[in-house]
């Protein structure tokens, strides 16, 4: 994998989730979003990033929102298994009416996700969140996957910690 761009916010998200002991970052991208735009143009692709924006902040109660113009992005507090409210957040997208220039439109996103606990850095969350929605995507998409565990290097181990 390439060079890694931190986003802005992540590295903060990830110190506050980890103050409160553990946590999960959340990758949302939505499924073919470059052929939605050929078929309903701009204006209603904004417009629905705007509406799934909203539906994300419902769902996910953490830190951050967006990265970049078209995936977003949560770091969620806490060392439960957030599989199921990622599920639940992929089907209300996928049953949510968009509006369109014309008429309404359905989407379905690919959501990967990975633990504080498997990372030893961001950069090492952000890949491996990263490597779990590409690999959702190439089996199709509108699913959601949990990065498998990751065995930490020395390096990664004997990193301190922020307090």
């Amino acid at each position: 994998m390439g060079e890694i761009e931190i986003p802005e916010g992540l590295t903060t998200a990830v110190y506050l989730a980890r103050r409160k002991g553990a946590g999960t970052l959340v990758l949302c991208e939505v499924d073919g979003l470059n052929d939605k735009k050929a078929i309903y143009g701009r204006s209603a692709i904004a417009r629905m990033l705007s509406e799934l924006k909203e539906l994300f902040a419902k769902h996910f109660k953490g830190y951050g929102e967006k990265l970049g113009e078209e995936r977003l992005y949560s770091v969620l507090p806490g060392s439960g298994d957030h599989r199921t409210t990622a599920d639940n957040f992929r089907r209300a997208v996928e049953e949510f009416n968009f509006l369109g220039e014309l008429k309404s439109f359905r989407a379905t996103v690919s959501i990967g996700m990975a633990t504080l606990a498997q990372s030893g850095s961001v950069v090492k969350l952000l890949e491996l969140a990263t490597t779990a929605l590409r690999e959702v995507q190439a089996a199709g998409g509108n699913r959601v996957k949990l990065a498998p565990k990751h065995r930490l290097g020395k390096s990664e181990r004997n990193r301190p910690r922020p307090k």
